[in-house]
């Protein structure tokens, strides 16, 4: 009996990090802002902020460096990554859209004139708009 073998191998490619970098600048204003500017009785401290900033630090890397290089279906993928943005809007102060909706964006763009490419780069395009307006406005409010 004999086994398939993949030859698929995972490799790590620099193309789209500075977008991730990028991501990771504008979330980690969210999280800073979301963690120091509290009310009274309001939840944040200066741990969460170094705990979600490790967090998003690890993700970037295998986001931008790896799966939107990577995927080979940048489509469905991108819509996949695009719902989820919107999604996580609803916990706008965790920043995730400001950190998935560009990775929505660059997959939706990777994928062409396909309409699951469109919708992935506009879901992306506004989940990371409205995440890191929202962060911002309503912390310094």
């Amino acid at each position: 009996m004999s086994e398939a073998v993949s030859s698929h191998r995972i490799s790590y490619d620099r193309t789209y990090l500075p977008w991730g970098l990028a991501a990771l600048v504008a979330s980690a204003v969210v999280i800073v802002l979301g963690n120091t500017n509290l009310d009274k009785n309001e939840n944040g401290s200066t741990s969460w902020l170094f705990i979600n900033l490790a967090i998003f630090l690890v993700l970037v890397f295998p986001l931008y460096g790896m799966l939107v290089p990577g995927s080979t279906n940048p489509a469905r993928t991108g819509l996949i990554f695009g719902i989820l943005a919107i999604i996580s809007l609803g916990a706008f102060w965790s920043a995730l859209p400001v950190l998935l909706g560009p990775v929505a964006f660059l997959l939706g763009r990777r994928a062409g004139d396909v309409t699951q490419g469109k919708v992935a780069l506009w879901l992306g395009g506004v989940a990371a708009v409205v995440g890191f307006v929202g962060g911002v406005v309503l912390n310094l409010g």
